[in-house]
């Protein structure tokens, strides 16, 4: 008895695995059970955050649309990167100053502490 279910073989893995990619993430089931980031998600965040860092040390403006996409990218990932709501919390903080998504926003001191914490601890 099916009871409407039908498997989709495609998108299905049948056969049982202690470790498995979805959505970007490794899920892993050995002794500790682990989620983490794939390599190509942080190659990707690392290379996001960089032009943030430089544009911050040039004391440069950036848009609430372009932090917002990377803080979006960061809390993403929170499932496999446990400080996320602890190391996002000024960069947060100064997002809130946007009056528009395409207004320029300045970086504080502690927000390019936080980006240069995440640049220095994601290891690709």
């Amino acid at each position: 008895m099916m009871l409407g279910w039908q498997i989709n073989t495609e998108k299905s893995s049948l056969t049982p695995a202690q470790q498995l990619d979805y959505l970007g993430f490794t899920l892993t089931t050995r002794s500790t059970p682990t989620i983490s980031v794939q390599r190509e998600k942080l190659t990707a965040l690392k290379k996001d955050i960089r032009p943030l860092i430089t544009a911050g040390h040039q004391r440069q403006g950036i848009t609430a649309r372009r932090l917002a996409r990377t803080l979006g990218t960061l809390i993403a990932n929170s499932p496999a990167i446990e400080p996320t709501p602890i190391m996002t919390r000024h960069l947060f903080s100064c997002l809130r100053q946007k009056t528009e998504w395409e207004s320029l926003i300045y970086l504080d001191a502690d927000a390019m502490e936080e980006l240069e914490w995440w640049h220095a601890n994601i290891r690709e």
